[in-house]
């Protein structure tokens, strides 16, 4: 018997049973003496039983269609997840296991087989492909931006082909492209409408108990255990009608939050973390509610909305040896938790006049890989970066560095006043290929170094979507990179951009330990207020490795919970230890982090339960000898070009007052982290409703210059409509 061809189109037939008995046979005997083929036919079994465990909730008692797509979503994400290619998508007749067919090939496990595939690949099947993703965008509105990546795939690897199929598939690109945009104005219309009507669908009921836990199960016999715990943590005790499931665009992914819970200041007086003034998450979030969708809940960063908008922190001094920024502490009783009292803790920077700029070194380092090709991703940084290169002066010099499959200098050091080169040369930027960040990363940084300006301003300012799939991949091996690469003294800015295949946390990790920043721009009104408004303080370092540790007394506070900076907390010992690193502050820069602290005999919060063994210590007494002082501020810093940290130190009175009192900028900062919590489910919301957080920010505008507070307010609304 002759032995088959062994490609993947064979071996998907084979597995689906739908090759005839003597080709069947034929395909089996060929498998004996071929390992790789083996491998790739156990692969598309598992993806095959993972995709009919998620069909099979069909048949479960209860289980309403919302439920059913949920389970089918979480499954093919944590699929996706294990970086199986799906070269077709999953179609469903009449709601029956027997008719399902899977077109085309469903799984290619590595990149060179991809490549390998798509060699083999003739024009009248890439078309054909192109031509099935058009018809399902068009009839399933969940598939989306995920339609137009697949057809760019396609182009990706069609460059062999000839012109004519190119333009073929461009055509469909755009038409797919149409459908998509014409689906989102539907359900932006309906989200405006605020009825029943419109809310339905946008807040999706998570799976029942049982079905997740059987798909979990099978994930977890087939290898997937990190998946099948990720989604026992998705879905809690409580009960079914009380669940929304808002699972995270396909492609995208987010670190996992924990948040943090409360903690009695008998067991642990100390809280200590690292600074942040990110701002990604606030924009990410109003990109997914401006477009109908409830953000996940890993996607929420509370410090980082809070720290969005400005606040009036005043830095009042004209000693030019002084610290380069203060603190400004206040308090009043917490609105959502009737008994406790709300703390904040303000940083303000010092600002620096344009004028007095220091000569800045800046290397763009910039994504053009084909996954940037959409109009919200290369256009836009291009329009974004023109914005901040009519910012600069002769004093100042730009590179560019730009990466796909591979990397390279496509502008030498050129002068900032010499606008016409630097303009040219970010206008003739164009998207293609495959995402090689690692050497991109150590060519910029290699760059910045050959032109390192002492007692100036040294950044590398990477934008990208993230998605880095040649090279150097992993989170962690890209964070390690960077990591090394820091230490040279050159600062890190990250820009994230688009959607659909956001790496949000692999963006938000680089920029920790790179000495940065890490904005979203969604918008050339966001490019606006990150490249231009708020240049001075996202490309001027005043002060690095900067560390909050607050030490609450016991006879004043029973618990305390800090509200954000989850991805932040650093432990006692970190505090005193100038080797840890922290986060950075920009000329100008706002800090604000919250505390809500539980008083003695306050109104407890769920923990652990009471001791069998030993009894409750009891409340401290109020110690006269720190003059009723609730607790004290330290923080570190370190000069930027410093190894060195400083210890600042302010003890804090115990001194409420009623919410309604408080200044406009606190009720504002509490109405935000309200917000967040409610986006994200929290626990802690207490009694906080939507209509409470737009009551609380609308009575605390203030000074609003730009208008992002009442933009805030607009995104309340539209919330309001999903929750």
């Amino acid at each position: 018997m002759a032995h088959p061809e062994l490609n993947e189109e064979t071996l998907t037939l084979y597995v689906l049973g739908e090759l005839d008995g003597i080709d069947a046979a034929a395909v089996k005997e060929a498998l004996l003496a071929n390992p790789d083929a083996r491998r790739t036919v156990e692969e598309l079994q598992q993806t095959i039983g993972l995709l009919n465990d998620a069909y099979a909730a069909e048949d479960a008692p209860g289980l309403e269609n919302g439920q059913r797509s949920a389970i089918t979503m979480t499954v093919k994400h944590q699929v996706a997840r294990r970086e199986l290619k799906f070269w077709g998508r999953v179609v469903v007749y009449g709601g029956s296991l027997a008719a399902v067919a899977l077109f085309t090939l469903i799984s290619i496990p590595s990149l060179s087989r991809a490549r390998e595939a798509a060699r083999r690949a003739s024009p009248q099947n890439t078309l054909k492909q192109a031509e099935l993703i058009r018809e399902m965008a068009r009839s399933d509105e969940s598939y989306g931006n995920e339609a137009i990546q697949d057809i760019e795939r396609l182009q990706e690897e069609a460059t062999a082909f000839s012109d004519d199929t190119q333009q073929e598939l461009q055509k469909l690109k755009a038409e797919v492209a149409s459908t998509v945009a014409h689906q989102q104005r539907e359900r932006n219309s309906l989200a405006e409408k605020n009825t029943p009507e419109s809310v339905r669908g946008l807040a999706k009921p998570a799976p029942a108990a049982e079905p997740v836990k059987q798909v979990a199960a099978r994930m977890k016999s087939l290898g997937y255990t990190a998946e099948a715990d990720d989604i026992a943590k998705d879905f809690r005790s409580v009960p079914t009608e009380q669940w929304h499931y808002a699972p995270q665009p396909a492609g995208e992914a987010y670190d996992r939050i924990q948040e943090n819970a409360f903690t009695p200041v008998t067991q642990q007086p100390l809280s200590t973390f690292s600074i942040d003034v990110d701002t990604a998450s606030y924009a990410n979030v109003r990109r997914f509610i401006e477009s109908g969708q409830r953000p996940s809940a890993d996607a929420v960063r509370i410090e980082e909305l809070i720290n969005y908008f400005d606040y009036d922190y005043r830095y009042e001094t004209s000693d030019e040896n002084a610290d380069p920024f203060t603190a400004r502490v206040a308090m009043a009783d917490c609105p959502w938790a009737p008994g406790h009292k709300l703390v904040r803790v303000g940083i303000a920077g010092k600002t620096q006049p344009v004028s007095e700029r220091k000569p800045s070194n800046l290397v763009f380092l910039l994504d053009v890989s084909g996954s940037m090709n959409d109009a919200n991703k290369l256009p836009l940084l291009k329009q974004g970066l023109q914005m901040l290169v009519k910012q600069l002066g002769e004093n100042d010099r730009v590179s560019i560095v730009v990466y796909a499959g591979s990397s390279g200098l496509v502008l030498e050091p050129t002068r900032g006043d010499d606008q016409h080169a630097i303009l040219d040369a970010i206008d003739r930027l164009a998207a293609g290929g495959s995402t090689n960040g690692g050497a991109g990363i150590e060519l910029a940084y290699r760059t910045a170094r050959q032109g390192f300006i002492k007692g100036g301003t040294n950044r590398v300012i990477l934008a990208t979507d993230g998605d880095f799939n040649v090279g150097v991949t992993t989170q962690n091996d890209l964070v390690n990179l960077i990591e090394r690469e820091a230490k040279s003294g050159v600062f890190l800015t990250v820009l994230g951009f688009g959607m659909g295949n956001l790496k949000d946390g692999t963006m938000e990790q680089l920029s920790n330990k790179g000495n940065g920043t890490y904005a979203y721009i969604d918008s050339l009104k966001e490019a606006r207020k990150v490249l231009v408004d708020e240049l001075q303080a996202n490309l001027v370092t005043i002060a690095k490795d900067v560390k909050i540790q607050v030490e609450f007394n016991p006879a004043h506070a029973e618990s305390y919970r800090l509200i954000g900076y989850e991805n932040r907390a650093l432990a006692a010992r970190d505090f005193n230890d100038d080797t840890k690193d922290a986060g950075e502050i920009g000329a100008g820069h706002r800090v604000t982090a919250l505390y809500e602290i539980v008083p003695p005999g306050g109104v407890p919060q769920p923990g652990v339960d009471p001791l069998k063994y030993q009894t409750q210590p009891e409340p401290a007494p109020v110690d006269d000898a720190h003059g009723g002082e609730l607790m004290t501020l330290k923080i570190r810093y370190k000069q930027p070009d410093g190894d060195t940290s400083k210890l600042l130190e302010f003890p804090i009175q115990d001194r409420s007052r009623p919410f309604a009192q408080a200044d406009d900028d606190f009720r504002f900062a509490a109405s935000v982290a309200a917000f967040g919590m409610l986006l994200r489910g929290s626990e802690y919301r207490g009694t906080a409703t939507m209509q409470d957080v737009n009551n609380w920010a609308a009575g605390a505008l203030g000074e609003d210059p730009h208008g992002y507070r009442v933009e805030f307010l607009d995104l309340v609304r539209k919330a309001s409509a999903m929750y």
